[in-house]
């Protein structure tokens, strides 16, 4: 599957118009608490309040959503199959299975996925223009940089991988599995050379421009409304106390 995430952002949310600082108050704050509560009921708490603001709130895509999910659960799924598992060098090499509580082997699973959950909010429904007058009130302005760099470069390399993968694929290079394997390798081998490239040619262009020290960009100016704020953080500690009451009563 494939999307673009600026287009994503602003286009396809209702949270489009709410300001950038709302949307990280619920972003970290539940960060904050996949981080700290306990995994039951708290991150599952967590995992449910982020899931809803996604899909039912934010109105992002169920598919596109759990398209972004699969990955780390691929991850979570693999940890959690190989926590039982031990070695031993007691008598030679010997791979032993531990009887744990199943519950213990998701626990690492549960508070990743709820974590993860709760990070991607953000980036499904801000652009990165609108958090940059954000971030530059409370980062150095050299990080600040540092971030959007990043950022760009991120979509580079996946255009870059795009465009030569679609150019293999037009040379028939995927039609038999020995051909599929080399044209991997050789999309891999040039990859990077390829990304750079671009990025270099960007630079060179922007300089040519007249480009100063930052990189500016268009936002729209928005105010965080007291009240909207207040309300997130009371229900984030409303999430925390009935986590922790419930914690308690088990």
């Amino acid at each position: 599957m494939s999307f673009h995430m600026p287009h994503l952002n602003y286009q396809h949310n209702r949270w489009q118009g709410k300001p950038a600082g709302e949307k990280l108050v619920w972003s970290g704050g539940l960060l904050a608490l996949a981080m700290f509560l306990p995994v039951y009921p708290g991150c599952l708490f967590v995992l449910i309040t982020a899931a809803a603001l996604a899909l039912l709130s934010a109105r992002i895509g169920p598919k596109v959503y759990f398209c972004l999910l699969l990955y780390p659960m691929s991850f979570i799924l693999l940890g959690a199959l190989v926590t039982p598992l031990s070695l031993s060098l007691d008598g030679g090499l010997t791979l032993r299975f531990s009887a744990l509580d199943p519950l213990k082997v998701l626990e690492p699973g549960l508070r990743s996925l709820s974590a993860f959950c709760s990070m991607i909010l953000l980036p499904l429904t801000t652009p990165s223009a609108d958090l940059l007058p954000f971030l530059n009130k409370i980062l150095p302005e050299d990080l600040t940089e540092l971030v959007v760099l990043t950022h760009r470069l991120i979509f580079v390399f996946c255009d870059t991988t795009e465009q030569m993968r679609q150019a293999q694929d037009a040379r028939l290079g995927y039609c038999s599995m020995p051909s599929a394997y080399r044209s991997l390798s050789s999309l891999l081998a040039a990859l990077l050379l390829r990304t750079l490239d671009r990025c270099r040619r960007l630079e060179s262009g922007l300089s040519a421009r007249g480009l100063g020290r930052s990189l500016c960009m268009l936002s729209q100016r928005q105010p965080c409304s007291p009240n909207a704020v207040a309300s997130t953080v009371l229900l984030l500690a409303l999430i925390a106390g009935l986590s922790l009451s419930w914690r308690g009563c088990l």
